[in-house]
């Protein structure tokens, strides 16, 4: 064996014994949210009940399933419906299905990935071993989450408008939106590239998903997905550190800065800064990417890559699991720095965001922080759950602010460029 392969092979045999790892803790987890939820909830549709209105904890005492404080469906009805094949076994069999089609799901969004960035065997071998690692993916497993599959609609959409297939594009986006709703946000990407086809494919795949849904779920049923927001959006959700939303940060700056019961003019202006600071990060996520707005034919990879970050603290409501999402703009600023296209700082910022998950500030330092201590070092401490996601938009913004498009798009055979400077640029390089 080369001396070279000898690091390589040393950090599969940890990713392996690390995956077996996880394929053994979630053993205990058959039973137990999120995926009780998800079970529960599309077992009542299928039965005909209303998931969004009734009681879960009848059937799920019956079927021995944690329900807990989340008695009632929570999820879109095109999810619910997705979700039903699966009730047509017993839980632990249906678990475990469940359990392998996320597998599949991460092992094809690897697979594309990889084959976009160009990794050669070693650098995509070693991506994967350190993807497996990542902190996120724990716990998305742990919970049974649905984030991979939106992952790798991303993905294919990403990949289809590389191909300048816009009609998928905009279908992936429609279904990934009808599944979990927030990313739809990707239509604004959409709209700064001028990417109109895969808009209007959006606009029919959103359509004919709906109408499908309005037939098999009914219309009282789907429109019942509405009430659950408040619940989703309530100071108990927005109270945990874990949700990495940007209105659950603001709430919690308000009620760490002032009290947990805010007078009515304290809330307004609570709810007036949460909007404002969505809009700041539209804002600034947009006028980036007109910035590069140049490339007019073809896919800006990077500019892509920051809108899914942005999505993440746009979600009403998101939690750590959501980061599986940065497997996008981690893939590529590898990519590009292995073909030195990307700046130090962008590298820098993306490996720290990736380490400092590590150091789980959220779940120690918070637990010792005497309540003594000002409010901003209690906030500052119970908020390092956002801290990663934080750095990875500056990482990913830096990606897209610092970058050649000219030499991004010969890496990537997006096009060639059409003007005499654009030559002798890549000519230089």
């Amino acid at each position: 064996m080369s001396m070279r392969r000898i690091p390589l092979v040393l950090l599969w045999v940890l990713a392996g014994l690390w995956a077996l790892g996880i394929f053994s803790f979630v053993h205990a987890r058959v039973n137990k949210w999120d995926f009780s939820h998800y079970y529960l909830s599309a077992a009542a549709l299928r039965s005909g009940e209303n998931p969004y209105t009734i009681d879960l904890a009848p059937m799920a005492a019956a079927l021995g399933m944690q329900v807990g404080e989340i008695n009632r469906a929570t999820y879109p009805p095109t999810f619910l419906l997705c979700f039903e094949p699966l009730t047509l076994m017993r839980p632990v069999p249906s678990y475990w299905t469940w359990f392998g089609l996320n597998v599949l799901a991460l092992g094809l969004a690897f697979v594309l990935l990889l084959r976009n960035g160009r990794f050669d065997f070693a650098r995509g071998m070693s991506f994967v071993a350190l993807a497996i690692f990542y902190p996120p993916l724990l716990n998305h497993f742990k919970f049974a989450q649905s984030q991979i599959v939106v992952l790798l609609c991303l993905v294919l959409m990403m990949s289809s408008l590389r191909r300048d297939n816009q009609a998928l594009a905009g279908l992936m986006l429609a279904f990934a939106s009808m599944l979990r709703v927030f990313p739809i946000m990707m239509v604004g990407y959409l709209v700064v590239e001028r990417k109109w086809r895969a808009l209007r494919w959006t606009a029919a795949g959103l359509a004919t998903i709906g109408f499908l849904t309005l037939v098999f779920v009914g219309w009282t049923r789907s429109l019942s997905f509405i009430s659950v927001f408040g619940f989703l959006t309530s100071r108990h959700w927005y109270d945990q550190p874990g949700n990495i939303s940007i209105n659950a940060a603001v709430f919690r700056i308000f009620w760490w800065a002032f009290s947990t019961s805010l007078s009515p003019a304290l809330d307004l202006l609570r709810q007036g800064a949460g909007i404002a600071a969505e809009f700041f990060l539209l804002a600034v996520t947009t006028r980036v990417t007109i910035s590069r707005a140049q490339i007019q034919k073809g896919l800006d990879p990077r500019a892509f890559a920051l809108w899914v970050v942005a999505t993440i603290p746009l979600a009403p409501t998101a939690w750590f699991h959501y980061l599986v999402l940065l497997y996008i703009p981690y893939a590529l600023i590898a990519s590009a720095a292995y073909a030195g296209k990307a700046s130090r700082r962008t590298v820098w910022m993306a490996m720290s965001s990736y380490a400092i998950l590590w150091m789980d500030l959220a779940g120690t330092l918070s637990a010792v922080v005497p309540y003594s201590a000002p409010w901003f070092v209690i906030f500052l401490l119970r908020e390092s759950a956002s801290v990663p996601l934080w750095m990875a938009y500056v990482a990913t913004y830096w990606f897209v602010s610092d970058g050649s498009p000219q030499l991004w798009n010969s890496a990537c055979d997006v096009q060639k460029p059409t003007s005499r400077k654009g030559n002798l640029q890549l000519a230089r390089s």
